[in-house]
């Protein structure tokens, strides 16, 4: 009996996982890993750091219906995806399946999902870490501490409350609406701005939508980085932007770092007259040279908002949830449709 295209012999969707084997023990722990083996058995996985041939061979050899993966899955190029008509849905455990499926999966009818607004509060977390250690100037009292071995001088400046503040956020995503909602105990006036999004959604939320870019960084005292990087946004934190902030002002970035001018805000950082908190970055890692290093105003983070090691099992109930979903035969609980593949990082 042979089977169709990307279909078992017993008619049911051909499944292709994908995933190194640091991923497969990060995202499916335990009863997750069983659930995920309900639905293809662990000798169908692929591991990528053991293939002996090109991926895309492997992917047209396969043909499935489903394909699941994460980081470590190869990029798909327009010829390989050719190769392979019967796939049908990706499910993306993680971020952006558009960094891994071109456009043109999209444009012949295919579906994907990815992790949705799971790690969503976890990114707000660390916004929010982010914008209190340079309040609370964390990284010059820390150096003081245990190099310096010193203690605060009767005239050095005192740390600042994030109670009352003005508060921006670039960009009005899933990140930015966890992080409205953690910045609620504080008593914060937020404004808020994207380009793409509608004004209904920024009313809809109880936030002010800002007049336009250089207006948020002006107006508000502290600037939180939140936005997708598209061709739109990419760069568009200028040096003319970065200048617009006020003196003391904190700028926290978790968003993308090309979205920022980084040499610009490096040198504004230097002046000493404002904060930074980083978690993202125009070249990661941070080269060693960097002249964001060494900043006694910089908090610097290297890409750990989110997952947190204790979030990840979350991120793969998600993939889970839009598996079955789709084998059922109904809709994806977090579907990333052809609109957010033009938006989206």
């Amino acid at each position: 009996m042979t089977s169709s295209p990307g279909k078992t012999a017993s008619g049911s969707p051909r499944i292709l996982v994908v995933l190194s084997e640091r991923e497969r023990d990060l995202f499916f722990p335990g009863e997750l890993g069983k659930r995920l083996s309900s639905h293809v058995p662990e000798r169908a996985w692929i591991f990528p750091e053991r293939l002996a041939r090109p991926f895309g061979d492997l992917l047209r050899a396969e043909n499935p219906n489903v394909l699941v993966g994460c980081w470590s899955l190869p990029p798909i190029d327009r010829d390989a995806l050719d190769g392979c008509p019967a796939l049908a849905y990706f499910c993306y455990l993680t971020g952006a399946p558009r960094t891994k499926m071109p456009r043109a999966f999209w444009e012949r009818g295919g579906v994907a999902s990815n992790w949705g607004n799971a790690i969503s509060n976890t990114i707000a977390e660390c916004a929010l870490t982010l914008v209190l250690s340079c309040l609370r100037q964390v990284p010059r009292f820390h150096e003081e501490m245990h190099i310096d071995r010193s203690w605060r001088a009767p005239s050095s400046d005192l740390p600042r409350s994030l109670f009352n503040r003005r508060v921006g956020i670039h960009g009005f995503g899933n990140v930015a609406r966890e992080l409205v909602k953690l910045l609620a105990p504080f008593d914060v006036e937020i404004e808020a701005w994207s380009a793409p999004v509608p004004p209904a959604v920024f009313e809809q939320a109880g936030v002010k939508q800002a007049a336009g870019l250089r207006e948020l960084f002006a107006n508000n005292e502290i600037l939180i980085d939140a936005e997708a990087l598209t061709p739109a946004s990419e760069g568009s934190v200028n040096e003319s932007v970065i200048e617009a902030l006020q003196p003391g002002a904190v700028f926290v970035n978790v968003g993308r770092g090309k979205i920022v001018d980084e040499a610009a805000l490096a040198r504004r950082a230097a002046r000493g007259d404002i904060s930074i908190g980083l978690d993202v970055y125009e070249t990661e890692p941070l080269p060693a040279d960097s002249p964001l290093r060494g900043l006694p105003n910089a908090v610097l983070l290297p890409h750990t908002a989110g997952p947190t090691v204790d979030r990840y099992p979350y991120c793969a109930i998600a993939a889970l949830d839009n598996l079955e979903a789709f084998l059922a035969g109904k809709p994806l609980p977090q579907a990333f449709p052809l609109d957010m593949f033009d938006r989206s990082t």
